[in-house]
Order: structure tokens, then C-alpha cells, then sequence
């Protein structure tokens, strides 16, 4: 928990590679431990922190793997953040479909589970792609 925090420091301050070096021992360690719960929070932040510096086919690798989990362990609101940061990665790579499809089963989610914010965060994406 330590790494995750300071990685979220470092993100803050734009410090990177500290970021990615933290986050990564923290994956290390929930992968050492077997705390798959855990890991999906790493594999999020590393798709971040590649999203932040324009790889965006790595940060889709990491929240798909973090959507997976979140699959297995029947976490639907863990699934629909995941489909937001894949949504958001395909906008940014102009997969203006895959983006719709990602926003689509994220908002389905959202009604699902009654979370308004989550379904207004997906319809603001929708729109953002519509627009786009």
C-alpha cells in the first residue's frame, strides 16, 4: 500500500518513472502475496501512468487484464471502470467504435447496479464520442 500511495504522489507531481516504480512494486508484491484484489489498483494505475505518456496500446493491455479480474471476482462496478479506461483509450487513438462499444456495456453496468455517477461518467463519454 505504501508503493500505491506514493506512486499516486508521484503522479501528482508529474515525476513519472517514479510512478511507474512504485506502481510496479506494488504489482510485484500483490503478485509475491497473491492479493489479486489489490493488483487490479496497480494494473489501473499502470494503464495510466502508459495512457499519460501516449501509450495507449499498453494501457489498453493493462485495463483489460484489470477488467478480467474484475470479471472473475464478479465485481461489476471494477468492470465498468475498466470499460470507461478502455473507452477512453480508444477515443484518444481515434477507435471511435471500440470507444462507443467500451462506453456502451459501462453505462449498461451502471443501470444495472444503480450508479449515477458511473452512468453520467459513461454518458459524458458517449457524448464526447459522438462528438469526436
Amino acid at each position: 500500500m505504501a508503493h500505491y500511495v506514493l506512486n499516486r504522489a508521484a503522479l501528482t507531481q508529474g515525476q513519472f518513472a517514479a510512478v511507474e516504480q512504485h506502481t510496479m512494486r506494488a504489482h510485484s508484491i500483490s503478485q509475491e502475496i497473491d492479493d489479486r484484489w489489490f493488483m487490479v489498483y496497480c494494473l489501473n494505475e499502470l494503464g495510466n501512468v502508459a495512457s499519460a505518456q501516449g501509450d495507449f496500446l499498453s494501457a489498453a493491455g493493462y485495463y483489460q487484464v484489470s477488467y478480467s479480474l474484475r470479471e472473475e471476482f464478479d465485481d461489476a462496478e471494477g468492470m465498468a471502470v475498466a470499460l470507461l479506461h478502455l473507452g477512453e483509450v480508444a477515443l484518444k487513438m481515434d477507435s471511435f467504435e471500440e470507444a462507443q462499444r467500451s462506453f456502451d456495456r459501462a453505462m449498461i453496468i451502471y443501470e444495472e447496479i444503480y450508479n449515477r455517477g458511473g452512468l453520467a461518467t459513461a454518458l459524458n463519454f458517449i457524448g464526447r464520442t459522438a462528438v469526436a
